[in-house]
């Protein structure tokens, strides 16, 4: 008896070894399932984010070339302005303007707005009110899709008083006369 009870508890021994062992299997199966889901979800994204990146690409490509369009259509604007009665530079300037803005070229708004320094570049300030508002377009801004392909340059109002006031401290900062 003494021999069966030995064997019992020897095949009772390799079943909880064997049992160890295949638990051990199993969470190492589970980890490595685990891993791969996560590596096949980074691969997945890397996909979408590779074909978000060729999409972008894509649609800004033109960025460049249109950007050395744009002082030819400044220069066939102030050819305008020269001679306003002249036709064919008008239809040339509408002919471009519709061409800009089919592939995605729209102008930013600047003239009577708000100064906005990510979208206008203010090469000069003019006296007047209301302060901070555009007070004419120099050269106008433009967007390619959703994007500043160039910005709007403008002369901007500022009060007198402001104006009146930067006056006196630039004066006190060189003459050393401070308040």
């Amino acid at each position: 008896m003494v021999d069966i009870n030995t064997q019992v508890k020897k095949s009772l021994r390799k079943q909880d070894k064997s049992s160890t062992a295949v638990k051990q299997l199993e969470e190492e199966i589970h980890n490595l399932k685990s891993q791969l889901a996560r590596a096949l979800a980074d691969y997945q994204n890397l996909e979408k984010r590779m074909a978000s990146d060729k999409d972008q690409w894509i649609k800004f490509a033109g960025a460049e070339i249109l950007s050395e369009m744009l002082p030819v259509l400044d220069t066939l604007e102030a050819a305008q302005k020269a001679d306003p009665n002249d036709e064919t530079t008008t239809i040339i300037i509408k002919q471009f303007n519709t061409v800009l803005e089919h592939v995605g070229v729209i102008p930013v708004r600047a003239a009577g707005e708000l100064f906005d320094p990510n979208v206008m570049e203010c090469l000069e300030v003019a006296p007047g009110e209301p302060e901070n508002v555009v007070a004419e377009e120099v050269v106008r801004g433009y967007y390619y899709h959703d994007r500043l392909l160039r910005p709007a340059k403008v002369r901007v109002y500022k009060s007198e008083v402001s104006s009146k006031t930067e006056e006196l401290a630039k004066e006190a900062t060189q003459t050393g006369d401070y308040v």
